[in-house]
C-alpha cells in the first residue's frame, strides 16, 4: 500500500476528490456535494480557545461580543469560521480587533498558548494541549458553528479498493473513539 496525506482548506478537500486526486476526504460537513457519500462523522465545534492566564480562562461559555473585546487569532484557511465569525460580529455592530490572520494553524497555535488572543477551532487539531491544560477550550453560546460534524467523504462513483476500505474502516472506528473523548469538552 501507498499512502499520501494531503492537506487543504474545506473547498480544496472537496476539489481534489472531484479531480480523482484523493480517496478519502476528512473535512467539515457542511455540504455534502451530490458526487460524494459520507460515511463517517463525529459532533463538534468551533470554540473559543484561549491560554489559561486569560481573563476568559474561567468563564463556563463565552458569546462571539465578549470575544470581542480581546485580540482576535484567525485562521484564514478555515473560510467557514472566520467568514461566520465577520458576519455574527458585523450583525451586532462589533469588529473583533484581530491580532494576526494567518493560513497556518501552526502560526496561532503559539499565540494563543502565550495569551496573545483568543482563536477559534474545533478542539480536534489542539487536542493535546487541550488535555495538558495548556490551553483552554471555551464553548462560545449563540454562534451558528457552536456545533459541527466533521466527516469521512468518499466519492459516490468510485470503486475503492481494499485497502481504501481497509484505511477507511479504521478511519470511521478512530474517530468514533476521538467523537467519545471530544464530547466532554464540547458539551461542557
Amino acid at each position: 500500500m501507498d499512502f499520501r496525506v494531503r492537506a487543504g482548506a474545506y473547498n480544496n478537500i472537496f476539489n481534489f476528490m472531484a479531480a480523482g486526486d484523493i480517496d478519502i476526504g476528512i473535512s467539515f460537513d457542511l455540504a455534502t456535494p451530490h458526487d460524494l457519500k459520507l460515511v463517517g462523522s463525529i459532533r463538534t465545534a468551533f470554540m473559543a480557545m484561549v491560554a489559561p492566564s486569560h481573563p476568559l480562562a474561567r468563564a463556563k461559555s463565552v458569546t462571539l461580543p465578549e470575544c470581542a473585546q480581546y485580540k482576535l487569532l484567525l485562521a484564514l484557511d478555515s473560510e467557514v469560521v472566520s467568514s461566520a465569525i465577520a458576519v455574527e460580529l458585523a450583525g451586532l455592530n462589533r469588529v473583533g480587533r484581530t491580532l494576526v490572520a494567518s493560513n497556518n494553524p501552526i502560526l496561532l497555535k503559539p499565540l494563543v498558548m502565550s495569551g496573545d488572543g483568543i482563536g477559534f477551532f474545533t478542539p480536534v487539531g489542539l487536542w493535546p494541549e487541550i488535555q495538558t491544560g495548556e490551553i483552554v477550550a471555551i464553548p462560545v453560546r449563540d454562534f451558528k458553528l457552536s456545533a459541527i460534524d466533521i466527516g469521512i467523504f468518499i466519492p459516490r462513483d468510485r470503486h475503492l479498493t481494499h485497502a481504501s476500505q481497509a484505511v477507511i474502516e479504521l478511519l470511521h472506528t478512530e474517530l468514533r473513539k476521538f467523537g467519545e473523548d471530544l464530547r466532554d469538552i464540547v458539551s461542557r
